[in-house]
């Protein structure tokens, strides 16, 4: 039905631009006027239905606030004493402990490095995380408060009973992020720790450390901290500020004095915060590793195409840029822009970003931004850029990234602009603007000595833009092509004097009138040949330049 009022409503309006030509536009063009509306009104009448009729049910009110989402549910004590027991008896291996407590606290001694590709999807960007992580540090029983026992000491990792868990992905408490997979270094999926069982392990990291560091404060710790710190972990949003400092006061004075104190402080201090996304490995497979040795895992997610922070105050710059991505977004351009966040940089020894743009294009520039961009001075950043740009892969290395208290929570990214291949969008804008303006130019021409043209000759004028753009073959491979808002606006103006055109050639019209409209037709097409001309040219010398460049330093300028 949609289609018979699309197509009725389409024969409509062409029957009245015909009659316009024979005066009879008043009864044909007012029934339109009329109808058309109608015939819009249907449609979106009919989509609405046939969503209703496809869900046959109420569509659920949701809600917003993660913080009316159930907590997760509370461990049992005899799941928790069956690895920390209330009387001391600890089930947990050191081993086990110390590397997962080190991988949080000290991240550089446990992962080699960090490897991550982004590569922009339709509305979203893919990312691709490889974490090696150096298990030869942790074969050592490192005690509490004596940091400095010998790495190197043989360990049997393989008598524990317990998997190693790995924490690799930290993600924010209170935030929504998308699905992801697993898949270790043979490349087979790999299970996460669920939430009931990393909370469990959780507690009992925390039992054990207090063990260790006051063994005499364990029962009133389980007694009276424990609950709470539970409470913390398990929750889904990040604690009141109060609460927090409440909580973190207790546990310090609790291990006041006692050597070693400030690790499970600052271990609190994160995971109140942050969620671990974590792995196992078990004990077996580590024991018969040849050492020195390492592991691999890799973490595939979708993310959200990040732009800059919204939640920090943006300068007029930013709300401009906003503003025409949000024109773009209405022009179906996509956006040519991608800012990686580098959180995991300052958790490896070396940190390596792949950035991928789509097919059809080239980078253009990068740099490394910070958000706010005054906290740019309280960030110090040991990074290299790959400079060959003209490639379709954007590459950086960062070896350091040390942040001063004030900017803790200031983001870092790396920013890449993407420019299309020539010919492009731009080949085609310019092949069809030429041939319009010269179809153009004749009509000009003969219009002002007087010469009646004829309404076919005229046609084929006008018709000739299209048909030379098929025919040249620059119209081809539109999976390459990412048109910018330049292109698409020039486009517009395009069938804009196209439609100026038929104006001028349909309606009959005065000599000298005729002859101004064919003159403001010559100018605005002239005016589109020139721009997509010229962006064409300087594109495609700048794609030259950029390919055949020589490896030089680039300036580390924000986008």
């Amino acid at each position: 039905m949609r289609l018979v009022f699309l197509a009725v409503s389409g024969a409509v309006v062409l029957w009245s631009l015909v009659s316009q030509a024979q005066g009879a536009f008043q009864s044909v063009g007012g029934f339109a006027v009329v109808f058309v509306p109608l015939a819009v009104w249907a449609l979106l009448g009919g989509e609405y239905v046939s969503f209703v009729v496809r869900t046959r049910t109420k569509a659920i009110r949701l809600s917003t606030d993660l913080g009316q989402v159930a907590e997760m549910q509370a461990p049992r004590e005899n799941e928790l004493n069956t690895l920390v027991a209330a009387s001391g008896k600890d089930g947990l291996n050191d081993i086990v402990v110390w590397t997962f407590v080190r991988a949080l606290l000290e991240p550089k001694g446990f992962y080699e490095r960090i490897s991550e590709r982004v590569e922009l999807g339709h509305v979203s960007l893919v990312r691709r995380v490889s974490y090696t992580c150096d298990l030869l540090a942790f074969r050592s029983v490192v005690r509490a408060g004596h940091p400095s026992v010998n790495a190197m000491e043989r360990i049997d990792i393989g008598k524990s009973e317990t998997s190693l868990v790995v924490p690799l992905q930290l993600v924010r408490r209170g935030s929504l992020g998308g699905g992801l997979r697993v898949l270790d270094d043979n490349g087979k999926t790999a299970s996460t720790v669920s939430s009931y069982d990393l909370s469990i392990f959780l507690i009992s990291v925390f039992r054990s450390l207090v063990k260790r560091i006051a063994l005499s404060s364990l029962p009133l710790y389980i007694k009276d901290i424990e609950p709470a710190v539970s409470k913390a972990l398990r929750a889904r949003t990040v604690m009141d500020v109060g609460a927090r400092e409440e909580l973190l006061d207790r546990f310090q004075s609790l291990l006041s004095g006692a050597p070693g104190h400030r690790v499970p402080i600052e271990l609190m201090e994160l995971l109140i915060d942050w969620h671990p996304i974590c792995v196992t490995v078990p004990p077996s497979r580590v024991a018969k590793m040849k050492w020195p040795d390492s592991i691999r895992f890799t973490i595939e997610r979708r993310d959200n195409s990040e732009l800059r922070d919204q939640t920090v105050e943006s300068d007029d710059g930013d709300s401009v840029l906003r503003a025409l991505d949000g024109l773009r977004l209405l022009l179906g351009v996509p956006i040519n822009r991608i800012y990686v966040s580098v959180a995991d940089a300052d958790r490896a020894r070396s940190y390596h970003l792949e950035v991928c743009g789509p097919a059809g294009t080239y980078v253009a520039r990068q740099a490394f931004s910070v958000m706010p961009p005054e906290a740019a001075s309280e960030i110090n950043l040991e990074a290299f850029v790959s400079p060959r740009q003209g490639q379709r892969r954007a590459r950086a290395l960062v070896t350091g990234l040390e942040r001063s208290e004030g900017a803790a929570r200031a983001k870092v990214f790396f920013a890449v602009k993407f420019f299309e291949r020539s010919p492009g969008s731009f080949g085609v804008t310019t092949i069809a603007s030429l041939l319009l303006s010269l179809a153009a130019w004749l009509l000009f021409v003969a219009s002002s000595n007087g010469q009646a043209v004829q309404q076919t000759v005229a046609g084929v004028l006008l018709a000739l833009p299209a048909a030379a753009v098929a025919l040249s073959g620059l119209d081809s491979r539109r999976e390459y092509r990412q048109p910018s808002l330049l292109s698409m606006g020039l486009n517009g103006a395009m069938l804009f004097a196209v439609s100026a055109s038929l104006f001028v050639v349909l309606v009959p019209l005065d000599q000298a009138l005729r002859t101004d409209l064919w003159r403001v037709v010559v100018v605005f097409a002239s005016f589109t040949l020139v721009v997509s001309t010229a962006t064409w040219i300087i594109r495609a010398a700048t794609e030259r330049i950029l390919r055949n460049g020589v490896d030089s330093p680039v300036e580390n300028e924000a986008l």
